[in-house]
């Protein structure tokens, strides 16, 4: 349950930065919430090296867009954060399973994730692509792969 309620504030504070802007971040938090989120563990989290939202190569530090806006939430709120490092996405995905870590700052609605998750508003969206070769048809769509040979990163859910 303690876990839970940390989560639940870190989706919050996730959501609040969709509302403000970076040089006007103020949350509204009552004296018993300042002392509960100084009281909290810090919150584990991973990532793998996805570049330019994360950079994995300097570890123990974190570095890269997502790192920044987990930046913006530990200023905000005090909250302390631990970086465990994984190699592929399914290692991040068999982690949070296991619960060794509490969040996962990039993951997207159609990600494989069996537990219970709370998901925030998307701080971040870009759309993803298919490449094919110069002399083959532009496929717009999912479905006109059906059939067909696909290459596709190991260990990953997009």
């Amino acid at each position: 349950m303690k876990r839970f309620m940390i989560v639940l504030i870190f989706v919050l504070c996730l959501t609040a930065l969709s509302f403000f802007s970076e040089n006007s971040i103020a949350l509204d938090l009552s004296p018993e919430e300042k002392i509960w989120l100084q009281e909290i563990p810090p919150l584990r989290f991973s990532e793998v090296d996805w570049q330019p939202l994360s950079y994995t190569s300097d570890y123990p530090v974190y570095k890269g867009l997502i790192a920044d806006y987990l930046d913006i939430i530990i200023s905000s709120t005090g909250i302390g954060m631990e970086f465990i490092l994984s190699e592929t996405w399914q290692e991040v995905l068999d982690k949070f399973e296991k619960k060794e870590i509490d969040l996962i700052p990039a993951l997207a609605l159609d990600d494989d994730v069996k537990t219970e998750v709370l998901f925030t508003d998307p701080y971040i969206s870009f759309p993803l692509v298919i490449v094919t070769r110069p002399d083959r048809e532009f496929i717009a769509y999912t479905h006109e792969l059906e059939g067909k040979k696909v290459g596709v990163g190991k260990g990953y859910t997009t």
